[in-house]
């Protein structure tokens, strides 16, 4: 038994080390160019209408508000129109205005005491706004306030609140009264007319009987649509009086929009229903909870902010985005009397008023369900006052006060939604995360939170900055050094989300230096602290870094721009909290990319505000940063700079002139993503009014532009489909600068004139022109070359003035040639004449579309547009996760990485006792040759019953004759056929019984198809490559069908210039992400194997193969490093990267040729037999690794380990039949493809007969005869041979025939 049990693990441990291995050999990569272009938003196309930025309006600082308290109590007197009985209601501002004329003896004063209690009320939401209060003013007085606070408001708000308890209810036709000069009268005054002297913006409280009917009038004149800035707020409805409860004070309405607290305090007092369930608090407890509304800490300030944060809360999901944000996010007299606004209406609808607003707020506004919420919280308070109140109601020193789990509560039911909810809603909880973003034990959650939120989407940071992140996020990122990386985060989404928005955001704040000093920050020497998920700011801070209570109690707006933080320490070093799945680096590309969308949506200022905050020294060192990622972006944000700054450019191209490799040496990056930038900044620094310069600085600057330019030239057939694209852009930025000196273009004024020029260059001038770099010096020019030296770009700090305004502008008129030296404007003419070639060029190989769309941009005299900035957001920008880091897993990719394990795992169980082997009898049907039994070997029939092979064929659903490349899928059941006119089909073969069409779609190709290629196959990310006939290469996305994308070109590239027709053989290696091609591809035309990576999408290694013969056959091993190209000279050439140093040799050839000497073969001589027409290896149980290859004439199977004869041969006579067996074979049809299973031992040939037929690694036919394909017109064609690396399949012409 013990033994069984060690021999269980062992096989187990071997099976997981085969499982693993295999895994690895086909492993994903996150490649670049099927990375490019991640949807933004995840699951949503198309983002709602309602979180249309356009109709937002810009977030401005308003003037102080002008206020106009008109408070016509009458005191003593009851309105002709509507008696109080007592007992009634009296309270006006929580005083009883009969009390206060007892008090002071006189009506007039009791009324003025109201009035004074008001203002105070008001000027605790406004404390800067100008107040005037009349009491039982006439009409004239009420006028002239009116007039005289819109002459100070100039464009501001005016604020009018009109309190007509003692007054007559409002008119039908809208109108209010007052009273006459003698104050014997009451005369009307209709909106009309006070809107007409209040003018717009204008805010309206009527806090009066029958309020409704003057907003009800206001319709009817239309003046809503004349004046839409306007805003009301009427305390009943049309018709409806005021309520006359005793419990409520007389102002209901004006009490909720000035003291919310008390008022909300108030109505729990006397009309919850909850409030039976605490008989022990009394209403003096109530009335007398410690604290002040803006202590954070204590229970009164807690209560407030909670309040806020429930009324923002219902405001937020009752009505639009837009609107929410117009309303409760512009200045702060508005969003404070909105949020009251909301109480008013729950409270007033409980005793029947229903007060009005314009705009009109939800009428469900009242029954959200957070308002049961807010009473649970409030009695999560009031329970603790029996405690925390002594009997003389002070506070309980002995009672530690515990606090609300309000805000918690939100941001765990944040997270939880964030994490399995749909993030195409809107979250009900966001205001009360941004609220919780001013506290600091909250902080740091909150804002990971948010990021991981807006990470979903655009539509995301769209709700967000109408839910007023900005100001948040603004005042974070300047007070707040422990969270100033995570802030930079979330600045990035923002601006991804609204470039406008997030721009203007900055330039008003002027928040530039703060990103600069991102790119500042050394890795070394920072320390970062990362966090996790759920984390507060109390989880990693110390007490030492904690802030004191009293500065916990300050609220985040009125932060002093010198506080201190919590996490500065007392030596002077700072912690910065990160999320853990990122790094400095990453956030140093963030901010990179918030300054060039800062400077492409600004102006001059902008630029100099970068210049002038050291951005060029900042930028420059980045470019030696380890991360390709923060490499390629400190090209672009330098590019905008001098894009967009004249003096930045002029100093750099400056600069370059005595060191050229300043910024050259990136074009040999290793990354793609880094060298297209590197292009692009180049190109930056091209173009100058030469003739305004000194002969001296024209010799230096052209030659500068002249040495770019053969540095560029030389990468036109770089297999990166993004650095061509900025190849165009260099040359069409020459042709725009320097056209102009060519007679041909300054005379010719057609639209195609700069396309007509390129075609005569590319056909009557196809010769480089400018001079190479390692010519002999022989004029002024090549002596002035700068020098190239990379030492000079390694501690280079650059010494820059301060700038307060850009260089003058050049004059609009042409160059004046007058000026220009004679040998300048030569070479300049030649540049341009090598522009236009590069544009022929590249034209003609693989970027034909592009070339046309750029000519046609720069013959509209427009500057040549910069797309990388664009693509390179869209490509890195899109998740705050890089795609370049391995913490980039979506869950999709996770699914797929287990569902791959299973699929492996199942492969390698069916696979471990399976032996293919033929059927009893046909063990001795084949005629081979075997070096130690004279090339004579007969097989001897005996095979094991538990090893009986059977076979199954699934016809194919396309003509078979019409299929000219096929390909297996890893693990999927599935296969890829390209066919003759130029389809591509997905089909499935997942029931075993029948093949079944997935997907199909058309290619348009410049050139007929050849191959087709799985790239990456077990990714969610997997494309296509489709090889031409004339050496084309292209990268197909969203290939496979609905749901996984619309099939887009992302990669396209040449194996050599533009030959005609090449017959190229190609493999693609999983595991290092290489693709391997060969043919007649080196310079002079000789046969060349290419190994091009396309994760750096650059040509890695050319081997050149002996003897130039043509290339028939290339295959790879998948688990190991070896490769095998079969070549028409008979022998196979054995390639590998033995010392594991990233580059193949040369181990060794089997050669084929004069193996049969000892077979009389009855047909087809032996020169006719010599070519290989297909390879490859095949792995055994015992660790040896076997190399199966074929010629037209027969099989030879070798040890890796001998290379010279091989250890068995089979001639095609046999295979067919020949020497008895099958009926009589008279004449043996030769072999056209052959291809191998690497971890099956399955081999499979097509023969010129149209049949094919499968066999063993010990040479033995699995098959009884050879089968002929069933769907086909014609003869099936060499390309559609395959055999499953996995599985025991092969497929020819389509149809599929599985062993079992």
């Amino acid at each position: 038994m013990l033994n069984r049990r060690r021999a269980g693990t062992a096989t187990s441990n071997s099976e997981f080390v085969v499982v693993e291995g295999r895994l690895a050999a086909f492993a994903p990569h996150h490649l670049p160019a099927l990375l490019a272009g991640l949807k933004t938003d995840e699951g949503e196309d198309v983002v709602p209408a309602e979180l249309s930025l356009a109709e937002r309006p810009t977030r401005l600082k308003s003037k102080s508000t002008q206020v106009i308290l008109l408070l016509c109590l009458n005191i003593g007197n009851d309105p002709p129109d509507y008696p109080r009985i007592e007992p009634c209601s009296r309270l006006e501002c929580w005083i009883d205005p009969h009390v206060a004329q007892i008090s002071r003896f006189s009506s007039e004063d009791g009324a003025d005491s109201i009035a004074e209690r008001l203002e105070r009320q008001y000027r605790a939401q406004q404390r800067d706004a100008t107040f005037k209060r009349a009491v039982d003013a006439h009409l004239e007085e009420a006028k002239h306030l009116m007039m005289a606070f819109r002459r100070k408001a100039d464009n501001g708000r005016v604020l009018l609140h009109y309190n007509g308890h003692g007054m007559p209810r409002a008119t039908d036709y809208g109108e209010i009264w007052f009273f006459d000069k003698d104050r014997t009268h009451y005369v009307p005054m209709n909106i009309v007319e006070i809107s007409r002297l209040l003018d717009s913006p204008t805010l309206f409280v009527f806090d009066c009987n029958s309020a409704g009917s003057i907003l009800q009038h206001w319709y009817k004149q239309r003046l809503h649509q004349i004046r839409p800035h306007d805003i009301f707020f009427c305390a009943c409805s049309a018709g409806s009086f005021l309520p006359l409860n005793p419990q409520l004070p007389a102002d209901v309405l004006t009490s909720c929009l000035t003291t919310p607290l008390r008022m909300a305090l108030e109505w729990y007092i006397n009309f919850s229903h909850r409030r039976h369930l605490l008989p022990n608090v009394t209403a003096e407890m109530i009335h007398n909870i410690p604290g002040e509304l803006s202590e954070r800490k204590s229970p009164l300030g807690e209560l407030y902010w909670i309040l806020i944060a429930v009324t923002d809360t219902v405001a937020w999901c009752t009505t639009p985005p837009a609107q929410f944000y117009q309303l409760f996010r512009q200045d702060t007299m508005t969003k404070a009397l909105f949020r009251s606004f909301l109480l008013a209406d729950r409270i007033l609808r409980e005793v029947g008023c229903v007060p009005v607003a314009h705009p009109p707020i939800a009428a469900q506004a009242h029954l959200h369900h957070i308002w049961d919420l807010w009473e649970y919280t409030l009695e999560q308070v009031i329970c603790q006052l029996p405690e925390l109140l002594t009997s003389e109601l002070t506070v309980n020193p002995s009672y530690t006060y515990k606090p609300s789990t309000f805000f918690v509560d939100q941001l765990l039911a944040f997270k939880v939604w964030v994490e399995s909810g749909d993030l195409r809603e809107q979250p009900e909880e966001l205001p009360s995360v941004l609220l919780a973003l001013t506290q600091i034990s909250y902080r740091v959650q909150a804002l990971t939170l948010l990021v991981r939120y807006l990470d979903s989407g655009v539509s995301a940071g769209r709700r967000a900055i109408c839910c007023g992140i900005l100001p948040y996020a603004s005042k974070l990122l300047v007070q707040t050094p422990d969270v100033f990386l995570i802030v930079s985060v979330l600045w990035m989404q923002l601006t991804r989300a609204s470039t406008r928005q997030g721009t203007e955001e900055l330039l008003q704040s002027r928040l530039e230096k703060y990103f600069i000093r991102v790119l500042q920050l050394d890795e070394k020497s920072t320390n970062v602290v990362p966090v996790g998920d759920g984390q507060t700011a109390a989880t990693f801070l110390s007490d030492g870094n904690c802030c004191p209570a009293s500065d916990a109690t300050t609220l985040l707006m009125d932060f002093p721009e010198s506080g201190t933080s919590p996490a500065v320490m007392s030596n002077g070093d700072t912690k910065y909290y990160l999320m853990k799945e990122l790094d400095l680096h990453r956030c140093k590309a963030m901010a990179c990319y918030v300054l060039c969308q800062w400077m492409k949506c600004g102006g001059e200022q902008q630029y100099v505000a970068c210049w002038n905050n050291q951005l060029l020294n900042a930028a420059f060192s980045l470019l030696e940063s380890p991360n390709a990622e923060v490499r390629s972006w400190s090209c672009l944000v330098l590019a905008q700079l001098f894009l967009g700054l004249r003096h930045a450019k002029e100093f750099a191209s400056m600069e370059c002139t005595t060191r050229l490799d300043l910024f050259t040496y990136l074009l040999q990056d290793k990354s793609p993503i880094v060298r297209s930038s590197c292009v692009t900044l180049l190109t930056s620094l091209v173009g100058v009014r030469v003739d305004t310069l000194s002969v001296d600085s024209q010799i230096r600057r052209v030659q500068m532009e002249k040495s770019l330019l053969i540095k560029l030239r030389g990468l036109i057939f770089e297999a990166s489909m993004s650095v061509r694209e900025e190849l165009i852009f260099f040359a069409c930025q020459v042709l725009f600068h320097y056209g102009s000196l060519l007679s041909t273009l300054q005379s010719n004024t057609s639209a195609t004139r700069y396309m007509d020029y390129i075609q005569e260059v590319g056909m009557y001038s196809p010769k480089w022109m400018v001079e190479e770099l390692d010519v002999q010096v022989t004029s002024q020019l090549s002596a002035s070359r700068p020098t190239s030296n990379t030492r000079f770009a390694q501690a280079v700090t650059f010494t820059t003035g301060f700038l307060s305004r850009d260089d003058p502008a050049p004059s609009a008129s042409g160059f004046c040639r007058d000026t220009i030296d004679s040998k300048v404007l030569k070479v300049l003419r030649e540049m341009v004449h090598d522009a236009a070639l590069m544009l022929y060029t590249l034209y003609h190989t693989c970027d034909t579309s592009k070339v046309v769309e750029a000519i046609k941009a720069l013959a509209s005299q427009q500057p040549p547009q910069l797309h990388r900035l664009e693509n390179e957001s869209l490509r890195s920008m899109s998740r705050v996760v890089s795609t370049d880091s391995s913490h980039f897993v979506s869950e999709a990719d996770r699914a797929r990485s287990t569902r791959n394990a299973d699929n492996m795992r199942q492969l390698v169980l069916d696979m471990q006792d399976r032996r293919l082997e033929p059927r009893a009898g046909l063990g001795n049907r084949n005629r081979s040759s075997k070096a130690e039994d004279n090339g004579t070997y007969r097989g001897n029939g005996a095979v094991s019953t538990s090893a009986i092979t059977r076979h199954q064929v699934l016809p194919s659903l396309i003509s078979g004759d019409q299929i000219i490349s096929a390909t297996f899928r890893a693990l999927e059941p599935n296969m890829v056929l390209a066919t003759k006119n130029r389809h591509i089909y997905h089909t499935s073969y997942e029931t075993y019984s029948t093949q079944t069409r997935i997907y199909g779609f058309a290619v348009s190709l410049l050139a007929p198809l050849q191959d087709v290629l799985v790239i990456n196959d077990l990714s969610e990310q997997a494309g296509l490559l489709l090889v031409t006939k004339e050496g084309g290469f292209s990268l197909i996305k969203g290939c496979w069908g609905e749901g996984h994308g619309v099939p887009t070109e992302v990669a396209a590239f040449s194996a050599c210039p533009p030959r005609g027709v090449v017959d190229i053989k190609s493999v693609y290696r999983s595991y290092n992400a290489n693709l391997l091609y060969g043919g007649s591809i080196g310079s002079n035309g000789g046969t060349e194997i290419h190994v091009l990576s396309l994760d750096e999408e650059q040509v890695i290694q050319r081997l050149r193969v002996s003897g130039d013969p043509a290339l028939t056959s290339l295959t790879a091993n998948t688990t190991t490093r070896a490769i095998f190209a079969g070549c028409s000279d008979g022998a196979v050439r054995y390639y590998d990267d033995r010392q594991k140093q990233g580059f193949l040799g040369v181990v060794g050839m089997f050669n084929c040729k004069g193996a049969l000497s000892s077979v009389s073969l009855p047909t087809a001589s032996l020169s006719s037999a010599e070519a290989v027409v297909g390879a490859g290896p095949v792995e055994t149980g015992a660790g040896v690794l076997t190399v199966a290859a074929a010629t037209r004439s027969a099989v030879y199977i070798y040890d890796s380990r001998k290379f010279t004869e091989p250890s068995l041969v089979v001639d095609a006579f046999s295979l067919c039949g020949g020497h008895g067996g099958w009926p009589s074979v008279s004449r043996s049809p030769s072999i056209l493809a052959f291809a191998t299973g690497v971890h099956t031992g399955l081999l499979g040939a097509l023969l010129s007969d149209g049949t094919y037929l499968a066999m063993n690694v010990r040479g033995r036919a699995l098959l009884e005869k050879p089968i002929k394909v069933s769907n086909t017109q014609g003869p099936p064609l060499p390309g559609s041979c395959v055999v499953h690396p996995l599985r025991p399949f092969m497929s020819v012409g389509g149809e599929i025939m599985y062993m079992y």
